[in-house]
């Protein structure tokens, strides 16, 4: 007889905490059927109740993970002070996503609000530990040794979470659709707005030497008169556009656009 039809009938014949430790897709199928005929003795009780109650814990798991992640980002935007302005736009960016994966979580499990403080915690300290490594990371170039960096960031990042769950989160499920984008602890929010009051200034700087754009819905900008632009030294869609590095987004990566006005945009 083949080994795998002896296995099936070890399978079968196996049952309750037996099967569970042998073969879980079994023990869930045989525990599903004996739910549904209302069999009660042939339930596993113990092994049932677990199950159910790691349900609870991977959609809290999940909570803490991505509140983790959200919390890690914010220490290094308030603490990293050699970020550049695009780095500091990245981090803002995923900030905002893991928020929008939080909320997730939270409509589909409203119980967790009853476990704030709790998860909350949980996430803060994970968060933390991940910082402390990211921080220390960035300084690897630096002729020092790593315990040392590592240690001094242990000191230099606070002990307790300095920020609140309602900053972090920027979603309450009873009135909130989506995340407040809008909304910032205190001490990040005075370094976020950094990169776009950059921008802005680059931004200015290039119309007032060029004279070649008008603003347009946030960051789209539109060559006001494009011959003029097209007789001087260069155009702010092309060479005098600046990143908030310093760095210039030629029209190739800057994806200059034709328009059938013959405009053009950055995009």
């Amino acid at each position: 007889m083949p080994a795998t039809a002896t296995a099936s009938q070890d399978a079968r014949s196996a049952h309750g905490p037996e099967l569970y430790h042998s073969d879980e897709f079994s023990w869930a199928r045989q525990q599903a059927e004996a739910l549904r005929r209302r069999n009660f003795d042939a339930i596993d009780w113990d092994n049932v109740i677990e199950e159910i109650e790691d349900v609870g814990a991977r959609r809290k798991d999940k909570w803490i993970a991505f509140c983790a992640r959200a919390l890690e980002h914010l220490l290094a935007i308030e603490h990293w002070d050699r970020a550049s302005n695009s780095a500091l736009r990245a981090w803002v960016g995923e900030v905002d996503n893991f928020r929008r994966q939080m909320a997730k979580v939270l409509r589909r499990n409203p119980g967790l609000q009853g476990q704030y403080a709790a998860i909350f915690a949980d996430a803060w300290e994970d968060a933390r530990a991940d910082a402390v490594a990211r921080l220390a990371e960035y300084e690897a170039d630096d002729p020092v040794p790593a315990k040392a960096v590592r240690r001094r960031w242990s000191q230099r990042l606070p002990e307790r979470c300095p920020y609140l769950l309602e900053d972090v989160a920027a979603f309450d499920p009873r009135r909130d659709r989506e995340p407040d984008a809008e909304r910032w602890p205190p001490a990040v929010a005075r370094r976020r707005p950094q990169a776009q009051r950059t921008l802005g200034k680059e931004l200015r700087g290039c119309i007032q030497t060029w004279g070649c754009a008008e603003p347009n819905r946030g960051l789209s900008w539109w060559p006001a008169k494009p011959q003029r632009a097209a007789r001087g030294r260069g155009c702010c869609c092309e060479g005098c556009w600046r990143d908030i590095d310093g760095g210039c987004f030629p029209p190739t990566s800057a994806r200059v656009a034709s328009t059938s006005c013959g405009q053009r945009s950055l995009r």
